[in-house]
């Protein structure tokens, strides 16, 4: 019987987001092939037909989940840095919400400095370069009073990238945040650790 594209890509996709799943909820070691493909209802072959393998699966999810593109809406903005910023936070902020397992899965991943913090790497310094460039050019036009743009990139990607509810932290916090509050949290936050002490309007 012959197999049409249609069902070779919903295998795929299945595959994909039952690895994502698993990866989130037990870890990538934890995981087994089998697994996953009795979570994704496919044939334990699959994984190695369509994708040679675990570790190969695991960058799969990270090129089907992390497109570059969708951080790239506010680069036409990067001379000015202020709304730079602020689509910068507001993609963010909708990825932790649109994309928890990957959040979940990538904090596992460095939490641990994982064998696959090179397959990160690949799709995690992109936008981490896209937000340096925004705070330095904030910073060379003075609209941004900032002493270190290294400190101040990782202390915002790690409020804007990892999830607080973790461990024994998470007995001393409210209940989790809705979307747009926040994205108002961590944008006022974020534009006071840069010196403006006022949220800017738009």
């Amino acid at each position: 019987m012959q197999h049409t594209c249609d069902d070779q890509c919903d295998v795929k996709r299945r595959l994909l987001e039952a690895a994502k799943r698993l990866f989130a909820k037990q870890g990538f070691d934890a995981t087994s092939v089998r697994q996953i493909c009795v979570e994704a209802g496919a044939n334990v072959a699959l994984v190695s037909y369509h994708f040679g393998g675990k570790e190969q699966l695991f960058r799969a999810i990270y090129e089907q989940y992390i497109r570059e593109e969708r951080f790239q809406e506010f680069v036409p903005l990067m001379e000015e840095p202020v709304l730079a910023l602020k689509a910068f936070i507001r993609a963010l902020v909708n990825y932790r919400f649109d994309e928890p397992e990957i959040v979940a899965i990538t904090f596992r991943e460095i939490s641990s400095d994982s064998q696959r913090t090179d397959t990160l790497k690949d799709y995690l310094l992109p936008v981490w370069q896209l937000l340096r460039a925004i705070l330095l050019k904030g910073k060379e036009t003075g609209v941004f009073h900032i002493d270190s743009v290294d400190y101040s990139m990782t202390g915002l990607m790690g409020m804007l990238m990892f999830p607080p509810r973790t461990g024994m932290i998470s007995t001393v916090l409210d209940k989790p945040m809705e979307r747009e509050a926040m994205l108002r949290s961590i944008t006022g936050l974020a534009f006071r650790a840069v010196g403006m002490t006022e949220q800017p309007e738009g």
